[in-house]
């Protein structure tokens, strides 16, 4: 028995076969198993997508149904969205998954919910990074958006945020000192007064030789 035909309602016990909760439960089982099976083949896929050619990843998404791919992105873009596709399937509709597709296309990108820059009410804006525009189809990106964000809530703006960077060098040295500031000054009415002091003195000693 193949996995693919699997009945497990035959393996359970004659006993057993009648029971209501049994039944429900090997139906549950055997739909688990045929899908397992099902994508089992594309485990070896998944393995090779880095190596895969823009043709393959084509045919994979288009397997997988990616919805958002497009064919005309780059190949490297093409890899991201197919690798990220389950979980942007199971977050549809939220913040995560229009930022998650955004960027595989544009770069970084986030969102903006309204409340975050005192917007409308149910609408939202994407901020990219040194994106540039003049390569960007407008309707194309508006369509992919539309997969996988919310139904109730609407784009109101994209904004690029552009960064620059470049070195600063800069230097600096203590200057300790002393400034002193001299002003002229004439005096209003100079007088010249003074006393003259004659003196002298004597000296009286003796002096002493030494004979060796």
């Amino acid at each position: 028995m193949k996995l693919s035909d699997l009945e497990l309602r035959e393996l359970i016990p004659i006993f057993m076969r009648e029971d209501e909760t049994v039944g429900a439960l090997a139906t549950v089982v055997n739909e688990y198993t045929r899908r397992v099976s099902r994508e089992l083949p594309l485990l070896h896929k998944w393995e090779q997508i880095d190596n895969m050619d823009n043709r393959q990843l084509d045919e994979l998404a288009w397997e997988l149904n990616v919805l958002w791919y497009s064919p005309d992105a780059p190949v490297e873009t093409k890899r991201r969205l197919i690798k990220k596709s389950d979980m942007v399937y199971a977050r549809l509709g939220t913040k995560w998954a229009v930022e998650e597709v955004i960027s595989a296309y544009l770069g970084r990108a986030s969102v903006q919910e309204f409340w975050e820059y005192d917007g409308r009410p149910h609408y939202f804006r994407i901020v990219v990074d040194n994106y540039d525009f003049s390569n960007l189809d407008v309707k194309k990106f508006l369509a992919v958006l539309e997969l996988v964000k919310r139904k109730s809530q609407w784009l109101e703006a994209v904004r690029n945020r552009l960064h620059r960077w470049s070195k600063l060098r800069a230097a600096g040295c203590p200057v300790i000192g002393l400034k002193l500031l001299t002003h002229p000054y004439i005096a209003p009415d100079l007088q010249s007064r003074g006393n003259t002091y004659i003196s002298s003195y004597g000296a009286i000693g003796i002096k002493l030789k030494s004979w060796e």
